[in-house]
């Protein structure tokens, strides 16, 4: 980031004056006009110059520029806002502030945005410039970010440290934080949706999971469409990958660690795929490979006489019950949550 003062220079200041013989001629007598001239209005500018530099640098450190309440559902950055603590106040419904061109306003240029309302706070750029790689972040309830911008994107520092829309979280806390819901299977949608999360606060993670995961582990009711904001749209819930009751495997691109040969293993490659079971019944294929033959006396087991004969037939004894059996390891249970 550029430096937030402006050097200043004097400017109209006689540093070539003419020689002083000490002579007593006119040309060397001292006059206030002649003094006013060289001196004055020169360190005057000056020094106005440095007391308006000094004070437009406070105006772009944090909250140096007084404090902005956004009121209205949808407002705008403004130029004067350099360096203002913005508030987002609480008006029932959730908010979207869209930023500037980072050309158009230039660097340094830093503001903090605080959420005090009950409703999500979207930050949106301005047509194809970024804020940390995306196009529009959430502000929940109770958070803080600082956002600046190099000139051509903008950037968060500070006070967001939670993450991006889709990163996951696991906790011991039965309530999710500020930001996050619970990845279960449940719908997500628009407000007209019918889904268990509702309304435009969820639109960054419906268009986050439309266009990450795909329609066999996140589906949207009535088939997916042209782009995940048309589905938004058009009011179809979209069913979360939820992990009730699953543990968290790395994706494996090349089915290189889980091959296929496993139960779902070719999901493994698929981000949100699922795969495994809890309990598994052994078919003949997994069972120990053994052998049957007769013995002395009887029907055997490898040559090894084992076996019952009964009234002039001889039969293998029946054991097991063909049950399945716990196939999962030792697992102990946590909060999975999934950032908005």
């Amino acid at each position: 980031m550029p430096d937030l003062y402006n050097n200043q220079q004097i400017v109209d200041y006689n540093e070539n004056p003419p020689p002083d013989d000490a002579s007593k001629v006119t040309a060397n007598l001292a006059s206030w006009a002649g003094i006013l001239g060289k001196l004055t209005d020169p360190l005057k500018s000056f020094t106005t110059a440095v007391d308006t530099a000094v004070g437009n640098s406070f105006k772009k450190t944090i909250s140096g520029g007084s404090v902005r309440y956004l009121a209205s559902p949808t407002e705008t950055l403004a130029v004067t806002d350099q360096g203002k603590l913005v508030i987002a106040n609480d008006t029932g419904a959730n908010k979207t502030f869209t930023l500037l061109d980072p050309l158009n306003i230039g660097a340094p240029f830093a503001i903090t945005i605080c959420n005090v309302s009950n409703y999500g706070l979207f930050i949106n750029s301005l047509g194809p410039k970024l804020i940390n790689g995306v196009s529009l972040i959430l502000v929940a309830h109770g958070q803080s970010i600082g956002l600046q911008t190099d000139g051509q994107n903008w950037y968060t520092f500070g006070g967001y440290p939670i993450g991006a829309t889709g990163d996951i979280s696991w906790s011991f806390a039965t309530t999710a934080p500020a930001g996050f819901i619970a990845l279960e299977t449940k719908t997500i949608g628009s407000g007209s949706s019918g889904s268990v999360y509702a309304g435009t606060l969820y639109q960054p993670l419906y268009e986050f999971l439309w266009t990450n995961v795909s329609d066999a582990f996140a589906p949207v009711t009535g088939g997916r469409g042209s782009t995940a904001a048309n589905d938004f749209t058009a009011n179809k819930p979209l069913t979360m990958p939820g992990m009730e009751g699953r543990s968290m495997v790395g994706l494996d691109p090349t089915n290189s660690v889980i091959t296929t040969a496993s139960l779902n293993g070719a999901n493994a490659a698929q981000m949100g795929g699922t795969g495994g079971a809890d309990m598994h019944t052994l078919v003949i294929a997994e069972a120990p490979s053994d052998s049957l033959g007769f013995g002395t006396g009887g029907f055997g087991t490898g040559g090894t006489t084992a076996l019952v004969q009964a009234g002039g037939e001889r039969f293998v004894p029946t054991n097991g019950q063909n049950q399945p059996h716990n196939n999962m390891g030792p697992w102990r249970t946590a909060n999975c949550w999934i950032r908005l």
